[in-house]
């Protein structure tokens, strides 16, 4: 009596190899990144690798699932673990794609594209293998302007001194951004000198660590602020960047505007464009004169009732 034995697929088990080793080899690599354990290039050049594999996964779990339906074959098991993983993988950039598509490939935004924040500090503590600390120039701005025209110099009646205390609270105050803060230098009347927070935040989940830039400048009357966000790495941040700045921009507007009681006591608040947090331009100077209290003169009862006044 002849004994029949089922066959099995040898593909089938090569695809839940593939796809399960990208899976772990993302899995570990998030790990040691966000602790620091391994350098930017390192983990970005890891994730090539699980992207690869979890794609031959995919691929070999869809010729062995062929093979499987036409021979009859065994290993629809290890076929459906790598399909399900393999797709798990991509899952990820997948989920980034329409920004990719949509929004432009930057790195580097600024509120003053003309003239904006330097990284002096930042720039000598970038790591080898990452993106310049210089501004990339003109192509960058129209680039910006065309897909992010909210990022404008915040303009606000205070002096640079006051305005610069509100955004350090802003920056590494209770509740604030929570942002590391690297150079903290307040401006100066005498020398005239800006007054420049340099810091970085770190991504929660990948752990990406970018660069910011705010400058305060102006005088006894008023100030502008400008910040600038860069990535480290990689040629596109998916509006990482103008995310950051406008979070700045809300957290800025609502310190601002809890210190206005304080400050409508000396005859000055917020301009409108300081509580909203954004301008649509920014003039060089501006002249403000007081306003004339409008004189309403009483009417007597016999003009109301049409006759004219004895003169």
């Amino acid at each position: 009596m002849a004994t029949i034995y089922d066959i099995r697929e040898p593909m089938a088990r090569w695809s839940a190899r593939f796809s399960l080793f990208g899976a772990a080899l993302i899995i570990a690599s998030l790990v040691l990144h966000r602790l620091g354990q391994i350098a930017t290039p390192t983990f970005l050049n890891l994730l090539g690798i699980a992207f690869l594999s979890a794609t031959l996964g995919v691929a070999i779990g869809i010729y062995a699932f062929g093979s499987i339906w036409v021979r009859g074959r065994i290993g629809a098991w290890s076929v459906a673990i790598g399909l399900i993983f393999g797709v798990l993988v991509w899952l990820w950039p997948v989920a980034l794609l329409s920004s990719y598509l949509t929004l432009p490939r930057i790195n580097d935004l600024t509120t003053d594209t003309a003239n904006p924040p330097q990284f002096a500090m930042l720039g000598k503590v970038r790591g080898p293998g990452s993106n310049r600390s210089t501004y990339p120039g003109a192509a960058y701005a129209t680039e910006q302007q065309r897909a992010y025209p909210d990022l404008r110099t915040i303009l606000v009646d205070r002096s640079a001194e006051e305005t610069f205390v509100i955004v350090v609270d802003s920056v590494r105050g209770r509740r604030g951004l929570g942002w590391k803060v690297l150079v903290e230098e307040p401006p100066t009347a005498k020398p005239v000198k800006a007054g420049i927070i340099e810091a970085t935040e770190r991504s929660t989940i990948v752990g990406f660590i970018d660069d910011i830039s705010i400058r305060v400048t102006g005088s006894d009357r008023e100030s502008r602020v400008d910040v600038r966000s860069a990535s480290r790495f990689g040629r596109h941040d998916f509006g990482a960047n103008a995310n950051r700045i406008r979070r700045f921009m809300r957290e800025f507007a609502t310190r601002l505007e809890a210190t206005a009681p304080g400050i409508a006591g000396r005859g000055t608040t917020p301009p409108r464009a300081a509580r909203a947090g954004v301008v649509e331009e920014a003039p060089g100077n501006r002249s403000e004169s007081p306003r004339r209290p409008i004189e309403r003169k009483s009417e007597t009862k016999d003009s109301k009732r049409g006759s004219t006044p004895a003169r």
